[in-house]
């Protein structure tokens, strides 16, 4: 009987460690207590791995966008950001994707970088599409918002 609670034991504080750890490690917006929403899938040849890399270090939006194609041929760029407020940081992963031996696909993170709003604005122009509720206005991606992150009328 000792060793089923001692079972039941480890089995409980495996959970209660395990689920927090892994929720952990997903982006939360402070401002809007709401979980970052993901955009991943955006493909970048091998050849451009290098050059995107550079555009998101100079926060050239345009750079960017130059780089980036409709499959993920063998890089992803993931963008993570508060699309309800807009105001939270914005974070970039860069990861070039390679075929294992056993026919598997792997993920090696090239570049990652969390970048404050203001300066996440100028990238974020060039790579989401109009409609996207996480594009931020004209006026973000210079630094001048209102506390709902709008333009000030």
């Amino acid at each position: 009987m000792y060793v089923y609670w001692a079972f039941e034991l480890l089995l409980i504080a495996g959970f209660a460690t395990l689920l927090p750890a892994g929720a952990a490690k997903k982006p939360f917006c402070e401002t809007c207590s709401r979980w970052y929403g993901e955009l991943e899938s955006l493909g970048l040849p091998v050849g451009r791995l290098s050059e995107a890399r550079g555009a998101i270090e100079r926060r050239d939006g345009p750079a960017l966008a130059a780089c980036i194609t409709s499959s993920d041929e063998c890089g992803v760029l993931t963008l993570w950001g508060c699309w309800g407020c807009r105001r939270a940081d914005v974070r970039f992963r860069l990861e070039q994707i390679t075929d294992t031996r056993h026919r598997e696909r792997a993920r090696k993170t090239l570049h990652e970088e969390m970048l404050p709003h203001t300066e996440a604005g100028p990238l974020l122009m060039s790579l989401l599409p109009q409609n996207h509720p996480g594009r931020p206005d004209v006026s973000m991606s210079s630094g001048a918002t209102t506390e709902a992150g709008h333009s000030p009328q």
